[in-house]
């Protein structure tokens, strides 16, 4: 696995105008734009996904707003958050990513090979966007929780990265799926890295907490044991093409 962390102009202007108000400042920004330019405003709303899945060639069909952004005095702080937060997360994966790629595969059995674009925007933003048909694997990433703990922002990438490479999910293999991929990285790649046993600390999706629970002791107990090729099982995955099964080698 390699993760690289970039900012970009294009979708940290696209989550400030279309994501929630991250300040009052940055409201009365927004209204006056809308207000202004209504008709430009609505055409950018289809412009994420564009961004996302090519950012290196994106060309806005209209870049009125995206200059008038740029060329504001609050952008200025804005790009530097972005800033700020990218070296915080690359210095976080800099740290962790020896123990990290040392256990990853023995403990989710799935080669994670490629290579993924972290596209991080202001943690304010509290965005987390990919798309999972996109194979150039970018993600677009910053929330205030990231703060709290930078192995904890570099782990909830990790999870992010490797529910982008099992796709898109049959419903009712969706929660099972979550869940194990929560205790096997917030859980146990946690342990593995700290030292330190994380499985008594209730992490992730609250939802998921009962399942969890549930599976918990057969998932160490599996866990203990090298040899076993478990895999995700024979559980049915559609990566928004085809059906297929998810078995120990991702495949």
């Amino acid at each position: 696995m390699d993760l690289s962390f970039i900012t970009n102009d294009f979708i940290i202007i696209w989550n400030l105008l279309f994501g929630a108000s991250i300040s009052k400042d940055s409201q009365e920004f927004k209204k006056k734009l809308y207000t202004n330019y209504k008709e430009e405003y609505m055409a950018l709303e289809k412009d994420q996904k564009e961004i996302v899945n090519n950012y290196k060639d994106f060309i806005p069909d209209n870049d009125t707003l995206y200059n008038l952004v740029i060329d504001s005095s609050m952008y200025k702080s804005i790009k530097k958050d972005s800033e700020h937060h990218r070296m915080f997360l690359m210095s976080s994966w800099d740290k962790n990513k020896k123990k990290i790629m040392e256990n990853i595969y023995d403990i989710v059995r799935i080669e994670i090979d490629k290579p993924y674009t972290i596209m991080v925007v202001p943690p304010k933003m509290n965005v987390v966007y990919y798309n999972y048909v996109n194979k150039e694997r970018n993600i677009v990433w910053g929330r205030e929780s990231d703060m709290k703990s930078g192995l904890g922002a570099i782990l909830s990438i990790i999870y992010s990265s490797i529910r982008y490479e099992i796709g898109i999910l049959d419903n009712k293999y969706e929660d099972i799926i979550n869940a194990v991929l929560e205790l096997a990285i917030n859980n146990e790649l946690y342990t593995r890295i700290t030292g330190k046993s994380n499985y008594y600390k209730i992490v992730g999706d609250k939802g998921l907490s009962f399942l969890k629970k549930k599976i918990k002791v057969a998932f160490i107990k599996i866990n203990s044991i090298p040899q076993i090729e478990w895999g995700f099982g024979d559980i049915k995955v559609n990566n928004g093409e085809e059906t297929y099964l998810l078995g120990s080698s991702g495949q």
